[in-house]
């Protein structure tokens, strides 16, 4: 992330950020000449050709201007959230099926199944991708645990996820853990709130995936992971839905940082047993590159003829259309020692 803040900019701030002087009100004049000179450029009309478009103006400083096609209001974004819609379910018969090597009879997604067959979350992910058919692009991911609760997330919340816990480690983002050490497999966390100045949430981190890192029990130690963050986001799209009889685990940003906060935590106390499984992507320097180009580098027509930069959803789609193009671990990894100070960089 090249900004220090996580609100959306406005149209003013997403030229600015780009060297491009803005007068005291931004009038659809201004912008249409931006257009006429080359320093706004227009994104295409289908999904294929955006993603192509972005990727090309990457490190110029052109802006670049979405139709209303790809306009996704509140409501829109509350329900394919909600009802689990826009996500790919990563543990679908056909995933397990193809990872098991099982071509007949039901299989049901579980520990047991998870370490007899050493399957990492991003296994999962992966072959999911390779069976998604549907027309729009996901929004970001899902799975059911074993009490038949989906836990669900995002792209765009994954990765903000990942750089709150590097900003924290430079200093600037607060986030701690406020147990001396794990309970069970339980922690409280405290992340502050992304929004809004002087407030925070604590909420207590449930079923981490904590074991030894040679364990074969690690496979199957994440498929529950829950937690209570009263965070708006997470308690507003984890509320149950016409379709499910429960609510689903709806990992926020905060809630995602919690989780990295914990896995530091661990390993700051302890050799024997730490964090070991991951189940939230992380990009890689080009998506990152990518996707800031969505938040700060990108404007969009809307419906009612107005401007204004790209909202959460907008950006999943269209990330979501990236990695269905690419193979997957081009765009994203979930663990290993790699150095993700990338992540954060406003230099």
């Amino acid at each position: 992330m090249r900004e220090r803040t996580f609100r959306r900019p406005t149209v003013s701030e997403v030229l600015n950020l780009n060297g491009i002087e803005t007068p005291n009100r931004v009038t659809r004049n201004y912008l249409k000449e931006l257009l006429s000179e080359g320093q706004i450029i227009f994104a295409g009309v289908d999904p294929v050709e955006v993603v192509k478009t972005v990727e090309d103006y990457s490190g110029k400083q052109q802006i670049i201007l979405f139709p209303r096609e790809f306009e996704r209001r509140e409501d829109y974004a509350n329900k394919r959230i909600k009802s689990l819609d826009g996500l790919m379910k990563i543990d679908s018969w056909p995933v397990l099926r193809e990872l098991s090597g099982q071509s007949k009879g039901g299989i049901w997604f579980g520990k047991e199944f998870a370490r007899e067959h050493k399957i990492f979350p991003e296994n999962l992910v992966e072959q999911a991708l390779q069976f998604y058919n549907k027309k729009r692009a996901p929004l970001g991911i899902y799975w059911i645990g074993t009490d038949g609760a989906a836990r669900a997330t995002t792209w765009l919340r994954a990765t903000t996820g990942a750089e709150m816990e590097v900003m924290r480690k430079a200093g600037d983002f607060s986030g701690e853990i406020l147990d001396e050490k794990a309970y069970g497999s339980n922690l409280r966390a405290k992340v502050r709130s992304r929004t809004e100045e002087n407030k925070s949430y604590e909420f207590t981190l449930s079923r981490l995936p904590i074991t030894q890192s040679n364990s074969s029990s690690r496979f199957g130690s994440w498929i529950n992971m829950a937690h209570n963050s009263s965070d708006p986001d997470a308690s507003y799209r984890g509320l149950e839905f016409d379709k499910r009889a429960k609510p689903t685990v709806f990992w926020s940003a905060p809630t995602i940082a919690g989780f990295y906060h914990s896995s530091s935590f661990l390993r700051s106390i302890t050799r024997d047993k730490t964090i070991t499984i991951n189940p939230f992507p992380i990009p890689t320097p080009e998506m990152l590159n990518f996707i800031d180009d969505l938040r700060i580098k990108s404007l969009i027509v809307t419906r009612d003829k107005k401007v204004r930069s790209l909202n959460k959803t907008e950006i999943d789609e269209i990330i979501g259309e990236k990695t269905r193009l690419n193979s997957y671990f081009q765009n994203w990894f979930h663990r290993g020692r790699r150095n993700i100070n990338y992540l954060y960089d406003p230099e």
